[in-house]
């Protein structure tokens, strides 16, 4: 039951960290590439 309600509270969360991983990802890679 704990554990449930862990994954429900933590659950609206995981848009935000998914987002936020793949806009360091995108800056990575853009920033690993020379500039035009």
């Amino acid at each position: 039951m704990g554990f449930i309600m862990h994954f429900l509270y933590f659950l609206p969360m995981f848009p935000f960290t998914e987002n936020l991983k793949r806009k360091e990802n995108f800056l990575l890679l853009s920033s690993s590439y020379p500039s035009p």
